[in-house]
């Protein structure tokens, strides 16, 4: 991972445990949601290395949210992560549910892209209802 990150969004699991980073990176090998672990009783707390990384194949990720009870991901971002190719125009932008366990991924559900087209405004955050 090069040392050009950029992060656009970052979210905690509700219990504290675990945050989700959706970053552009300068190649799009780089780019795409990073999940890291935190102790307070480490140190240092936060494990530099990501317990997953999923990443994509265009643009990067936008935004990420956990559900409340931290069982999923939601991230919003370009239609290439990981590596599942819908429609690769930057400025499309699909919304993916991710299973998390602890230590993986899975994805589980996709939005349609052609309803979030970012006509130079649209959809930038997700967010998940209470």
């Amino acid at each position: 991972v090069t040392n050009a990150l950029r992060m656009f969004d970052l979210d905690w699991t509700p219990d504290g445990r675990f945050f989700a980073v959706a970053v552009l990176g300068a190649a799009p090998a780089d780019s795409g949601v990073r999940v890291f672990s935190f102790n307070p009783n480490n140190t240092p707390p936060i494990n530099t290395t990501p317990v997953v990384t999923v990443l994509s194949s265009v643009a990067g990720q936008q935004s990420v949210n956990w559900s409340p009870n931290g069982r999923y991901l939601a991230t919003l971002g370009d239609s290439g992560i990981d590596t599942v190719t819908i429609n690769e125009t930057p400025t499309t932008y699909t919304t993916r549910i991710f299973e998390f366990n602890g230590t993986t991924l899975t994805k589980v559900a996709f939005a349609d892209p052609a309803s979030m087209t970012n006509n130079g405004g649209g959809i930038v955050r997700v967010r998940w209802s209470p």
